[in-house]
């Protein structure tokens, strides 16, 4: 999905974007943190037959949780600056 242009989005939509930017990186943050947590438990198992798939799938999805976490930080960095910018007329 294309992401709209943050600086011409009405504070409204752009408030809308916010919501769903933060529920998505919690929910990124969260099954991030289980897979790690899972490739840990697995890693330090004695029976682990499936160990480079395990220690492999956190390094293969991190691309996808920093873009994840770009695009937050981009939306909440927009917001600061229309509230500074009201803030001040």
């Amino acid at each position: 999905m294309k992401q709209p242009d943050l600086t011409t989005l009405p504070i409204k939509e752009l408030l809308k974007e916010k919501k769903k930017a933060k529920t998505n990186y919690i929910g990124f943050v969260v099954a991030y943190a289980l897979l790690v947590g899972i490739s840990i438990f697995v890693s330090f198992r004695k029976e682990a037959d499936n160990l480079p798939v395990f220690i492999l799938l956190p390094v293969v999805f991190l691309p996808l949780m920093l873009n994840v976490s770009k695009k937050y930080k981009a939306i909440l960095k927009e917001v600061e600056i229309r509230n500074s910018t009201s803030e001040k007329q």
